[in-house]
């Protein structure tokens, strides 16, 4: 998050600002296997920023992501018939009369 900018020019408001930011996250702990902590630590390095800004971008990305898809059509899987083998017997349920069992 960029801090907005200051009216008077100064960085007085701005340091407030990160105070203000600070103060109102709350601290957490996860497990990461080291290639993923390494990474992370790279790309802090490149970007000259603190690994938690890093993991809390890729945070930030990773939910707006997830709610931007919305929730799913009501309509969804409503015809659903139970049958595993669809997909692979597309051609012959397609061609073949429900009633009768005989191509069309």
């Amino acid at each position: 998050m960029n801090p907005p900018p200051s009216l008077d020019g100064g960085m007085h408001n701005e340091i407030a600002y990160l105070i203000h930011e600070v103060y109102a996250m709350k601290r957490t702990t996860i497990f990461a296997d080291e290639k993923l902590l390494v990474a992370l630590h790279d790309i802090a390095k490149k970007e000259h920023v603190s690994l938690s800004a890093v993991i809390r971008t890729a945070l930030e990305e990773y939910v707006d992501r997830r709610q931007a898809t919305g929730p799913l059509p009501s309509f969804l899987g409503i015809g659903g018939s139970g049958r595993k083998d669809v997909a692979e017997r597309a051609e012959e349920l397609l061609w073949t009369s429900p009633r009768s069992g005989r191509k069309r």
